[in-house]
């Protein structure tokens, strides 16, 4: 799902979301160590920023609001997406399936909540209020390098097809996560992470593609999640910078309520 909009890394945070709101174990990629010198990580991070923009332009961006679909081929399930993100750390995901209803999470700077058809308002704790915090800061990507506790190099290995370099990121709250970045364009291919849910921990495996320009961004218009067997799609149509209007993150009522007891 992690910049206006990942960059792959803010996607994956609506990825990320994503496999939360719907539960899922990701597949790992074979790993095979390189013998030649990696180059350092801090190096594979900046080549990934420039290729992507640069660092300007996602900083002069304040908002993005994202639409696209979200397909679960194996369960006939095609859906709306929406993801909403502003500075410096606020977000909001929706997705709304015929037949279920709208399913909605969300992080207003201070409180992470959702709301499930199936099982009603909840407020986020824990590990989960962590990691929204973590995904929901706006400006993520143009300050990578100095948001992780340690980045390392540990291996060049093919991944989906391509040569690349992969690189664990361990955050200060000691989450760690695995980014594959394509040896030649420098661009993000995927990550592997592990997620906390209601369900427990999980891994999440996020796939990459089909980048295309936003706002002067390189963004990836094609994201698989591959959780628990099952690959979940999301496709992204649009996205929209510094549009978004700050009542969108207001909490709703049944949420409210919530935080008043």
């Amino acid at each position: 799902m992690r910049g206006p909009l990942w960059s792959f890394v803010r996607l994956a945070c609506g990825l990320a979301v994503l496999a939360v709101l719907l539960a899922a174990v990701g597949l790992r990629a074979e790993e095979k160590p390189a013998d030649a010198k990696l180059p350092p990580a801090k190096e594979l991070l900046a080549k990934h920023l420039k290729a992507v923009g640069g660092k300007e332009a996602f900083l002069k961006h304040k908002s993005s609001h994202l639409k696209g679909k979200l397909e679960i081929p194996a369960q006939g399930i095609t859906g709306d997406l929406e993801v909403f993100a502003a500075a410096p750390n606020k977000q909001l995901t929706k997705i709304n399936i015929p037949g279920v209803g709208e399913i909605l999470r969300g992080f207003d700077g201070k409180v992470g909540w959702g709301i499930n058809p199936a099982t009603g308002p909840a407020l986020v704790e824990g590990k989960e209020l962590e990691q929204i915090k973590e995904g929901a800061d706006f400006n993520s990507e143009a300050t990578a390098d100095k948001r992780f506790k340690s980045l390392e190099t540990v291996a060049q290995m093919p991944f989906e097809g391509k040569d690349c370099y992969k690189v664990k990121l361990v955050r200060p709250s000691g989450r760690e996560a695995f980014r594959f970045y394509d040896a030649k364009t420098g661009l993000l291919v995927g990550s592997t992470s592990t997620q906390a849910t209601p369900m427990g921990d999980i891994e999440v495996t996020s796939v990459a593609s089909d980048y295309k320009e936003f706002g002067g961004i390189l963004q990836p218009t094609k994201t698989v999640l591959d959780v628990m067997g099952v690959k979940r799609t999301v496709t992204v149509e649009s996205i929209e910078y510094d549009k978004v209007d700050d009542k969108v993150f207001v909490l709703p009522e049944q949420i409210k309520a919530l935080v008043g007891k």
